[in-house]
């Protein structure tokens, strides 16, 4: 796995400079495909879909961002100036939302489609399992069956 030149972007909303890691070269070797659907490259890392602005914490999705330009691994920076964004210099990377704050989003009603609800909702679902991935089995079992009533409702809306 190499490491590529982080992707600029700004937030949607008050049009704050973010950084996407990118890899010039990955693999697929040993992936870890989950009961609830979850598929990990360990040596194939991938950006978040949906992050929060780290100014105004405003969600939002990468596939609704404007690219800006990039900056490359070493340091020197190549911007494509398409306007003026903020915080340019303290851009910071985009980091993947937690549990509540992606059912926190769900439930807001913030005139989602049915399709980006179901993967928000299905997001969430994988950040309440992700907590079972990496311990021992007989801690997963006896811990399996306390779920919240939030997350026993998100899988209701799920199916």
């Amino acid at each position: 796995m190499l490491p590529g030149p982080d992707m600029i972007i700004t937030c949607p909303s008050c049009k704050s400079a973010h950084r996407i890691f990118t890899l010039l070269s990955a693999n697929t070797i040993s992936p870890m495909l989950w009961s609830d659907g979850k598929l990990i490259y360990p040596m194939f890392p991938k950006p978040p879909q949906i992050t929060k602005c780290n100014v105004c914490f405003h969600p939002f999705w990468l596939d609704d961002v404007e690219f800006i330009g990039e900056a490359d691994i070493r340091g020197f920076k190549r911007w494509l100036m398409k306007f003026r964004c903020r915080h340019l210099d303290s851009a910071q990377h985009v980091t993947e939302l937690t549990e509540d704050e992606l059912l926190n989003f769900a439930e807001s009603g913030n005139m989602l489609s049915r399709d980006r609800e179901i993967q928000l909702r299905l997001f969430a679902w994988w950040a309440a399992n992700d907590s079972f991935r990496m311990t021992a089995p007989n801690e997963q079992f006896s811990s399996l069956c306390q779920r919240s009533p939030r997350q026993n409702d998100n899988l209701r809306h799920l199916v």
